[in-house]
């Protein structure tokens, strides 16, 4: 399988709470009382959703979890920024990235062992488990894609709101849809029955999660525009892809996206 496409979380733009420090007075301070698990995982979705060094927010939020080592949310949250800080460090060694994935992996397989009906320990296993692909044997990637796919199916079942889940089902089905006929025969000699998709089963899912949350992520509509091209839906095509040149450039992500857009509506 195609891990490509797997190993990319989308970092959804969403305003970040302030969380600058409460202004001090001269009067002797209180005493406060330690944040709960609560507080700790807003506090940590604020930082991811921020322009902060990721690496930061990783370390910040290790600090966290040694308080709290069982706890799922903080078990999938620290998954994220491991993962996040290993895949956004300019020149980090191969090695030590490899590490880190791993790392990634085995927290968030620890959360969904302690909250298996938790939409986001499935989503992030299924993204953990895609990004090792790269180091994984073929019969490997072919048996972890079922996998895969029933994480993200899980997390859409447990949470059918969450537009990122979909999308992220969207571009299993796409990597799977992509896959040559000579993989798939080479994907036979290790499975009888190679997971299997279409570019029209990929555009059902990034379509509910667009009109679940409608422009909420340039690389959803950039991939809209993706399928109806390999579907020969041109004109349809150009228009997803317009929407995604629209859209501002505000993180790694969406430069990416904006310039697989531009690059396929140059061919149209």
């Amino acid at each position: 399988i195609n891990a490509e496409y797997m190993g990319i979380f989308p970092n959804l733009r969403m305003a970040a709470s302030s969380t600058a420090p409460a202004a001090t007075t001269d009067a002797p301070a209180a005493a406060t009382s330690a944040p709960t698990v609560d507080e700790i995982c807003r506090q940590a979705d604020e930082m991811n959703e921020s322009e902060r060094d990721k690496r930061e927010c990783y370390t910040w939020i290790c600090g966290q979890l040694a308080l709290h080592p069982a706890d799922p949310g903080l078990l999938w949250r620290t998954a994220r920024a491991q993962y996040l800080a290993a895949t956004n460090t300019p020149g980090i060694e191969p090695d030590v990235k490899k590490t880190q994935v791993y790392e990634a992996l085995d927290k968030a397989q620890q959360s969904l062992a302690l909250k298996e009906d938790d939409f986001q320990c499935n989503k992030w296993n299924g993204i953990l488990l895609g990004e090792i692909g790269e180091y994984e044997a073929l019969g490997k990637k072919i048996e972890n894609g079922f996998k895969i796919r029933q994480f993200f199916e899980r997390a859409v079942a447990l949470n059918p709101n969450d537009a990122s889940s979909h999308h992220l089902l969207g571009r299993l089905c796409y990597a799977i849809a992509s896959v040559s006929w000579l993989e798939r025969q080479a994907a036979a000699v290790f499975i009888a029955s190679p997971p299997t998709s279409s570019y029209e089963e990929a555009l059902s899912h990034f379509r509910n999660a667009e009109n679940l949350k409608p422009r909420f992520w340039k690389k959803n509509l950039e991939m809209m525009g993706q399928c109806l091209y390999q579907m020969s839906r041109y004109d349809a095509a150009r228009e997803f892809l317009d929407d995604a040149l629209d859209m501002p450039q505000v993180t790694a992500d969406d430069r990416e996206a904006h310039a697989s857009a531009r690059a396929l509506r140059d061919k149209l």
